[in-house]
C-alpha cells in the first residue's frame, strides 16, 4: 500500500490542485518554476534524498527582500501574543522545504514516529517539541551530509507571504482558505485531523500547507514585536519558542499569515510539526 501511495500521490496532488484552482507547471498564469508535485524539483529547486525508499525533500530558493511583518490592522488572535505592530524586516536569501516534514522522514531519521495519527506516512509529523526538532535536524544532517535548521520567524512569514512574488493574500496561497489549507470547518472531512502533505494549492513560491495542516516550529524564542526596522532578526533567549501557521484544529479566522503562538520548548503538541531550511 505504501508503494502504491507513492506511485499515485503526484497524480492525486495534481488533480486536487486543479480542482481547487491550483497552479501547475506550464500554466501561463502560474508563477515561474512552480510545480504542483510537492516531491518534484522544478527549475532552480534542490532535491535532497534521505534514503532511496523515501520521497525527496525539495527546497525552494527564496530571494530575500524587505517586507512588512506582522498585522497592520492590529488584530490579535491571542491576548498574550502580539502580532503588532507591523514593522519593516529585511531577510537574506534562504532555501526552504516545499512541505512539512513527513512522518516517514521523521521515522527514518529518529527511529520512531511520535505522531498521534499514523494512518498515512505522508502526513506531517506532529506531537514533537522544539527540542525534538533540534535533535532531528542534527541527525538528518549526519545522515545526508547537509546542514539544516528551522526557519527564523521572519523567514517563515516572508516565505508564507510568497516572498517577492507575494500577491498580498490573507492566507498562504490565496484568500480562500478552502483552497490552500487544512483547517477546522464544518464539512471538511479532515477537520481536526491532519491531511497528506501537499494536496492543497501551494503559494506563490510553491510552498504547501503554510496556513494549515500542522502549525510549524520556528527557530526564534518568543518576544513581542518592535516597531523598529530589523535585518535577519532571530530572538535567541526566552522561556517560550514560537510556532507559526494555522492547523487542522483551528478555525479559518485563526489561520492567517500573521498568526503566531508560543509554547515551552520541552513540550510536544499534536498540532505542531516543522518545516526545514537547507543551509548547505
Amino acid at each position: 500500500m505504501k508503494n502504491l501511495l507513492r506511485l499515485f500521490l503526484p497524480a492525486l496532488c495534481a488533480l486536487t490542485l486543479a480542482a481547487c484552482g491550483g497552479t501547475s507547471k506550464g500554466d501561463a498564469n502560474a508563477a515561474d518554476s512552480i510545480s504542483s508535485d510537492p516531491f518534484a524539483a522544478a527549475a532552480g529547486e534542490t532535491a535532497i534524498t534521505v534514503n532511496d525508499s523515501l520521497q525527496p525533500l525539495v527546497f525552494v530558493t527564496v530571494k530575500g527582500s524587505t517586507f512588512d511583518m506582522g498585522d497592520p490592522n492590529g488584530t490579535t488572535h491571542d491576548d498574550e501574543i502580539s502580532e503588532t505592530p507591523a514593522h519593516k524586516v529585511t531577510v537574506g536569501d534562504f532555501n526552504i522545504c516545499k512541505i512539512e516534514v513527513t512522518q516517514e522522514v521523521w521515522q527514518a531519521v529518529m527511529g520512531k514516529n511520535p505522531s498521534h495519527e499514523t494512518d498515512d506516512p505522508l502526513k506531517p509529523v506532529e506531537n514533537v517539541s522544539w527540542n525534538d526538532t533540534q535533535e532531528f535536524v542534527k541527525k538528518l544532517g549526519q545522515l545526508t551530509g547537509h546542514e539544516f535548521r528551522l526557519p527564523t520567524e521572519a523567514e517563515w512569514e516572508y516565505a508564507a507571504r510568497g516572498g517577492s512574488k507575494s500577491k498580498g493574500t490573507r492566507y498562504a496561497g490565496g484568500d480562500d482558505p478552502d483552497e490552500v489549507a487544512n483547517f477546522h470547518a464544518e464539512g471538511n472531512p479532515n477537520a481536526g485531523r491532519t491531511a497528506t502533505v501537499g494536496i492543497f494549492k501551494p503559494n506563490e513560491l510553491g510552498l504547501f500547507d503554510m496556513s494549515g495542516n500542522v502549525a510549524e516550529w520556528v527557530q526564534d524564542c518568543y518576544a513581542p514585536y518592535k516597531a523598529e526596522a530589523q535585518t535577519d532578526p532571530c530572538v535567541t533567549t526566552g522561556d517560550y519558542h514560537v510556532y507559526r501557521g494555522g492547523h487542522c484544529n483551528k478555525d479559518a479566522v485563526d489561520c492567517p499569515l500573521t498568526v503566531r503562538m508560543k509554547f515551552a520548548p520541552v513540550m510536544p503538541a499534536s498540532s505542531i510539526g516543522l518545516r526545514l531550511v537547507l543551509v548547505k
